[in-house]
């Protein structure tokens, strides 16, 4: 997000940034990136979040299957 909105205010001219303090700034946020990633294990694009969420719904699927199947054991019973 925040290179799209450097990008925009470049566009603007808000901001003109030469291309080593561009590089400069991009790598920092790599870093960042890679460094939150290691931590906090965040997704790191679209895809893996999409993928996050559908391995949540799967889990989700699979406990209430669990779930079930304990409980109409337990009513066999």
């Amino acid at each position: 997000m925040f290179g799209e909105e450097l990008a925009h205010l470049e566009r603007e001219g808000v901001v003109a940034l030469t291309p080593a303090q561009r590089n400069a700034i991009s790598a920092h946020h790599r870093g960042l990136l890679a460094q939150f990633s290691q931590d906090f294990d965040i997704d790191r694009d679209a895809r893996a979040k999409q993928l996050s969420l559908g391995m949540r719904i799967a889990s989700f699927l699979g406990a209430l299957a669990l779930a079930a199947s304990v409980f109409f054991l337990f009513r066999q019973f």
